[in-house]
């Protein structure tokens, strides 16, 4: 329909322009998504040949995270997404509402590890245990900003952009940013699986990491789709992952480089599978509600990176009565309202006829037009 109105009035199909600029966008995010990632880590390579940084943890944590942000940050800037970096209290409020479960689950893990390395007596704090503990909130506050920037900012924004028509769409959106989100954090262990050196529980910590992490991002992206904000779920990530590795990093004064593998190769193999699935079926209530999130999302949602291009309408056009469409390029919006002519301001509701033209834009047009006021109206 859109299309045969179209080659009646010589105008362009907005819906294909619509199309074509949900593409382009979400081309450009991948793009720059990828950017981030290199750049950051050229970022942090520099910076440790001139002595800036160490080349541990800490330091190459906080260079590579804190530039992908940056990096990141500039990106949606510059794609149209800059609302979503819009400091706001009520989406920090909301991103904490939402992951309440998994704060939770993250408190119960902390008591439960803090218990048995006090049994174990194992409890070794660092002298420094304060400097520690804020320099371990900073880095997880970056990884937190770096990882919601690409994954939920640029990765998210731009699949909604060429997807985000129809529920379906938006909902895949949340399920492939999600998924690539799980995957991300197991990449640098497909070497081990595909050598086959350590047997299937290598493979079995794999994916099931890879869920355990898919169903944190599926919720973290039904928060930003409620939101329409990275910051709260920001916050909320950098808070689990420092939670995660508090007890390791302070309390116990453990390496980071080696406690932060995700995939275990030594005798605590059955272990770390028995312990990403009991994580799994714990999460499983955080895919719930982001399922519930979704199903309230008002589509289409096209994302914060979309704009819609169709044509509008010119500041000298006439101004159409209630119930009538100015214009045949927004007829559709309006199915079965009758269309005001060019050169005609308004349309006479009563007796079905159009109404003196305006004699400024169109000084030959007739003054009725009875055929044509019975087709617009079917």
């Amino acid at each position: 329909m859109n299309d045969e109105k179209s080659m009646a009035t010589g105008t362009q199909s907005a819906p294909k322009q619509r199309h074509a600029t949900g593409f382009l966008k979400f081309l450009l995010a991948m793009l720059w998504g990828g950017a981030a990632f290199f750049l950051s880590t050229v970022v942090a390579s520099v910076l440790y040949y001139l002595g800036v940084i160490e080349w541990d943890f800490y330091g190459t944590t906080v260079a590579v995270d804190l530039s992908m942000a940056v990096i990141a940050a500039v990106g949606l800037v510059v794609l149209g997404g800059w609302r979503l970096l819009r400091p706001s209290l009520r989406a920090i409020g909301e991103a904490f509402d939402d992951a309440w479960a998994l704060l939770a689950m993250l408190v119960g893990y902390m008591l439960y590890l803090f218990v048995i390395c006090l049994i174990a007596d194992e409890i070794d704090p660092a002298d420094n245990w304060l400097s520690m503990t804020l320099a371990l909130a900073g880095t997880c506050l970056c990884i937190g900003l770096a990882e919601e920037f690409v994954f939920r900012g640029l990765l998210l924004e731009g699949l909604l952009s060429l997807l985000g028509r129809g529920r379906v769409g938006v909902v895949a959106s949340a399920l492939l940013a999600s998924l690539v989100f799980g995957l991300a954090h197991v990449t640098s262990d497909f070497g081990g699986l595909m050598s086959g050196d350590y047997g299937w529980m290598y493979g079995a910590q794999m994916l099931l990491k890879t869920l355990q992490t898919f169903l944190i991002g599926f919720l973290f992206c039904a928060t930003v789709l409620k939101t329409r904000n990275l910051l709260g779920v920001s916050i909320v990530h950098g808070l689990y992952d420092f939670g995660s590795l508090f007890i390791s990093a302070v309390l116990l004064s453990y390496d980071l480089d080696a406690s932060t593998e995700y995939v275990s190769t030594g005798s605590d193999m059955l272990f770390s599978v028995i312990q990403y699935g009991v994580l799994c079926l714990l999460e499983l209530p955080l895919a719930i509600r982001a399922a519930r999130i979704l199903r309230e999302i008002e589509v289409p949602e096209r994302g914060a990176l979309y704009r819609d291009f169709a044509p509008s309408l010119p500041a000298t056009a006439p101004v159409a009565p209630a119930g009538y469409v100015a214009d045949t390029a927004v007829a559709s919006a309006a199915p079965g309202a009758p269309v005001v002519p060019d050169g005609y301001s308004s349309m006479q509701s009563s007796t079905g006829q159009w109404s003196e033209p305006n004699t400024s834009l169109n000084m030959d047009a007739p003054v009725t037009f009875d055929a044509m006021s019975s087709d617009t109206r079917k």
